[in-house]
């Protein structure tokens, strides 16, 4: 896959199908079946919720219990899966969900389970799942080349849509011809193979681990680097919008399919995950044929957003199941291109945290909007929930349309490493600090408008990579003399950052030598905070 989303003829040793590397296979494979279970488990729980309590608000919390927990430990996990081997998070978050489905099948079987109980395992496997999602985001990263990781990516997207599929009808003929606790029974068994996949089938070579920080300092350093790398912002803002919206579809499917049948359910699931493996498959038609990742997203939510008014509205189940086929597509395409652009902007060393701060907006938007919506439906009824919606996701491509779509470049996530040795005397201790750092330029009195504005470009990657303060001076004296300085928590929080630059940073740096006067150079110096003085 091309950077705009194209499609290329040549198949080289980098440039391969992504199932024909055996880590990305191993991980597919285990993706699909991983969330084969999930779907499962998700329409047996909600239909055992319509069973307990068919309150509207009962079951929308269905879908908060299962995906809050990646808005409350996305982020951790996305910090631990930098920094600790990503198989091992695998491994155990995995035995984790076996064991809270192995609990809920002992409870149901046995009849003490309560719509309580039903919600806090929900919530235990919802724990496993956002605990897993950023170490199996970065494993795709780390199995294929960055020339196919787009088209990776989309296959992770087709597997995740092809269990939303299966699933529900799996859950759906199962629950028909004996009942529901066989449902848990089988994810038993699917989350064994998982394991066994994990254990014995999956093999990363060696990795050089991001050094290591302490916990809450690597989750400011993640925060601050999406907070600061602006071409991120578009890709939150416009998932933020969409799903928080979206998301009444979800929650509020078990009463739009009305009636006392799973099988009604399970067809309206399993339309929107055929409809979402379908556009998956046709994702690079689509994207050939619109070139304009924009437009593909604006168009894929004005897809959903309809399809959401024909479900509201709609007394006939197979139209909407019918319509549902094109939300599912919809649904994928917005997704996997959103994803795809946001993760390829991404240098390794931060690819976890900032892929958790992306899933706490989409499963935070789900888990929030499930059970606003739930409370919404409770007072308006299903039907205008809907329309309510709907109107809100016509309002978001209004608020994002100026927010560019676009895949990340090469120069983008490769490293540098073009920072000069600093001069310093003696060896700094690394929790020496804080740490200021001046540059002193001498430009041309007519380019000085010009560097200001790239310099304020440069501000934003200083921040981004870890200086907490950044400003820029003009030497009253000598208005061609500029000064920028920034601030870092500690010496070696400094060393790291001159280890995240990137070469289009460096491209940006070199801007600044077209306005600097003839045969000057930049001069940098480094200052160590005095914390104390003896006064007389």
């Amino acid at each position: 896959m091309q950077p705009d989303g194209s499609t290329g003829h040549q198949t080289t040793a980098d440039n391969l199908p992504p199932l024909r590397y055996a880590l990305f296979r191993a991980v597919w494979c285990a993706t699909l079946t991983a969330n084969i279970c999930l779907w499962m488990q998700n329409v047996a729980a909600a239909w055992l919720m319509v069973q307990f309590d068919p309150s509207p608000l009962m079951v929308a919390l269905v879908q908060t219990a299962i995906t809050l927990p990646a808005f409350l430990f996305g982020l951790p996990a996305g910090v631990y899966a930098d920094f600790i081997d990503k198989r091992r998070i695998l491994i155990v978050t995995h035995a984790w969900m076996l064991a809270a489905t192995v609990l809920l099948f002992l409870l149901l079987i046995n009849d003490q389970l309560t719509p309580w109980g039903l919600l806090l395992l929900a919530f235990s496997l919802g724990t496993g799942s956002a605990v897993s999602i950023p170490a199996w985001q970065a494993t795709t990263s780390d199995a294929v080349p960055r020339s196919v990781l787009g088209a990776a990516i989309n296959l992770n997207a087709i597997a995740y849509n092809a269990a939303r599929a299966v699933g529900p009808a799996l859950a759906g003929i199962i629950i028909a011809s004996s009942s529901l606790q066989w449902v848990f029974a089988l994810n038993i068994v699917l989350l064994v193979a998982v394991l066994a996949i994990f254990i014995f089938g999956y093999r990363p070579g060696p990795t050089t681990p991001a050094p290591r920080e302490p916990l809450l300092t690597a989750m400011r350093t993640g925060l601050r680097y999406v907070r600061h790398a602006y071409p991120l912002h578009g890709h939150i803002l416009r998932t933020l919008f969409f799903i928080s919206c979206a998301s009444s579809l979800w929650a509020l499917l078990p009463l739009v399919a009305g009636g006392d049948e799973v099988g009604g359910y399970g067809l309206l699931v399993g339309s929107l995950g055929a409809g979402a493996v379908l556009g998956g498959v046709l994702l690079n038609q689509f994207r050939s044929r619109i070139n304009n990742l924009q437009r593909l997203a604006a168009i894929s939510s004005v897809i959903f957003m309809l399809a959401m008014l024909v479900a509201a509205w709609t007394p006939f189940l197979y139209l909407t199941s019918i319509t549902l086929v094109l939300a599912g597509a919809a649904w994928i395409n917005f997704n996997s291109t959103t994803s795809a652009a946001y993760q390829t902007t991404l240098p390794a060393w931060v690819r976890a945290r900032a892929l958790a701060i992306f899933m706490l907006t989409f499963q935070g938007s789900m888990a929030i909007g499930g059970m606003l919506w739930g409370a919404v439906a409770n007072y308006m009824g299903v039907s205008w929930t809907l329309t309510l919606a709907a109107g809100l996701i016509a309002i978001g491509l209004f608020f994002t349309r100026h927010y560019p779509l676009r895949m990340g470049q090469e120069a983008e996530v490769t490293l540098s490493a073009h920072w000069a040795e600093p001069r310093v005397y003696g060896s700094p201790n690394a929790s020496d600090g804080p740490v200021a750092v001046q540059v002193d330029y001498q430009i041309v009195a007519e380019h000085q408008d010009r560097f200001c504005n790239q310099l304020f470009r440069l501000g934003r990657i200083r921040k981004r990579d870890g200086a907490s303060h950044w400003l820029l001076y003009q030497d009253l004296a000598d208005p061609q003399r500029f000064s920028e300085r920034f601030i870092i928590a500690s010496w070696g929080e400094h060393l790291l950052q001159r280890q995240r630059s990137t070469l289009a940073d460096f491209e940006q740096e070199s801007q600044l030598t077209h306005y600097l006067k003839p045969g000057t150079v930049p001069s940098v110096s480094h200052y160590l905070l005095v914390a104390t003085a003896t006064l007389p």
